[in-house]
C-alpha cells in the first residue's frame, strides 16, 4: 500500500469492542512528520472482533486475518486497483481501499482469542477459549488441531 505523499512505515488496525467492523489505519511518515490515514472500514462477522493480523507481505497478494467472538476467521485479501463503494452508513468514513473475503475459516466452537501467521505466509495459527489451537493451511481451508 503506498500513499502519494507519503511512505508506509507502520501499518495498524483499530478495533472497536464489541463491534463486528473493523478499520484498517497506516500510519506514514514523512519529512520527519506523521500522518494517519483511514484506508476502510472491513463487515461480515456477526459478532464483536477480538483481534487482527497483517500477513506478511507476497508479491502476488497482500492478505490479513480477522478473527471474532462469532468463532470464524476471515482471510481478507486487498484488491489492489478495485473502487471502494460508497459507504451506506452517514457515519461511517469513506474507504480508500477494497478488501474483499478470500477464506472463511470455521472450526473453532467459541469465540477466537488470537491469530498468528507463519513467515511464508501460507499457515495461520489460531487459539480459541475454549483452549484449542488450530493450525491453517490457509488456501485449502485445511487444518490440524492440538
Amino acid at each position: 500500500m503506498t500513499h502519494p505523499k507519503c511512505q508506509p512505515v507502520l501499518a495498524t488496525l483499530v478495533v472497536r469492542p464489541d463491534s463486528d467492523r473493523f478499520k484498517t489505519i497506516v500510519r506514514l511518515e514523512k519529512d520527519l512528520k506523521t500522518c494517519v490515514e483511514h484506508r476502510a472500514t472491513l463487515t461480515r462477522h456477526e459478532r464483536g472482533v477480538g483481534t487482527v493480523r497483517f500477513a506478511p507481505p507476497k508479491q502476488d497478494r497482500l492478505l490479513l486475518a480477522s478473527a471474532a467472538d462469532d468463532a470464524h476467521i476471515i482471510v481478507w485479501k486487498y484488491d489492489e486497483g478495485r473502487t471502494p463503494m460508497a459507504s451506506s452508513l452517514e457515519e461511517e468514513e469513506e474507504s480508500k481501499e477494497v478488501w474483499s473475503t478470500y477464506k472463511t475459516l470455521r472450526g473453532h466452537v467459541e469465540d477466537v482469542c488470537d491469530l498468528s501467521w507463519s513467515r511464508d505466509g501460507t499457515k495461520l495459527a489460531s487459539c480459541g477459549i475454549d483452549q484449542s489451537v488450530f493450525i491453517w493451511e490457509v488456501d485449502t481451508v485445511r487444518y490440524s488441531t492440538s
